[in-house]
C-alpha cells in the first residue's frame, strides 16, 4: 500500500484517525478513577500492556500476531465514547451501539483494506468476548495482582472481601 501524502484526502483522514486514537492516552480507565486509584492507567496504557503481554506469551496454541492486533483494537472506540464502566448505568446495548458508531467513524478514516481489518477485529472481540475472557483470567489478573501499586484495589495488600466488592 502506498503511503498517502499529508495534503491528500486519504492523508488527512489518516492523520484524523491518528489524532483520535492518540487521545486514548488521556482517557483514564474509569474503573480505577471510580475506585480513587492515584494516577490511574489510561486506556492507551492498558491496550499497550495487553499487546506487549500477547507478544510475550508462550502459549503455542495462540496466533500472537492476531492477539496483538485484538489488544490494540479492542478499546479503540473509547477515544470517542470514553471508557464506559458498569457503574455508569449505560445498558450493554447502548454501550455497544455507541462503540459500534465510533468504530464505524474511525475505520472509515482508513483505506478500504485497513477499514475492513480494524472493524472486523473489533467485531470479533464484541461478538465472541473469548479473547477478553481468556486474557482477563489467564494473563491480566495474575499480572495485575503481582505488579499493581499498593494503592490499587487489586494489589496483593487488598483483602479478598474488598476485591469481591469491586
Amino acid at each position: 500500500m502506498a503511503a498517502a501524502g499529508v495534503g491528500s484526502i486519504a492523508g488527512r483522514s489518516l492523520l484524523q484517525f491518528m489524532k483520535l486514537v492518540g487521545q486514548l492516552k488521556r482517557v483514564p480507565r474509569t474503573g480505577w478513577v471510580y475506585r480513587q486509584v492515584e494516577q490511574p492507567e489510561s486506556v492507551s496504557d492498558h491496550m499497550y500492556r495487553m499487546a506487549v503481554m500477547a507478544m510475550l506469551t508462550k502459549d503455542s496454541k495462540l496466533n500472537k500476531d492476531r492477539c496483538i492486533r485484538l489488544a490494540l483494537v479492542h478499546d479503540m472506540a473509547e477515544c470517542i465514547v470514553g471508557d464506559i464502566a458498569p457503574a455508569d448505568n449505560v445498558s450493554k446495548e447502548e454501550k455497544h451501539r455507541k462503540e459500534k458508531d465510533a468504530m464505524k467513524h474511525l475505520s472509515h478514516l482508513l483505506s478500504e483494506e485497513l477499514k475492513k481489518e480494524i472493524y472486523e477485529l473489533w467485531e470479533v472481540v464484541q461478538v465472541s468476548g473469548v479473547f477478553i475472557a481468556w486474557w482477563t483470567w489467564t494473563v491480566m489478573l495474575p499480572v495485575k495482582l503481582f505488579f499493581l501499586p499498593l494503592s490499587s484495589p487489586w494489589s496483593m495488600n487488598t483483602s479478598l472481601a474488598q476485591k469481591q466488592s469491586l
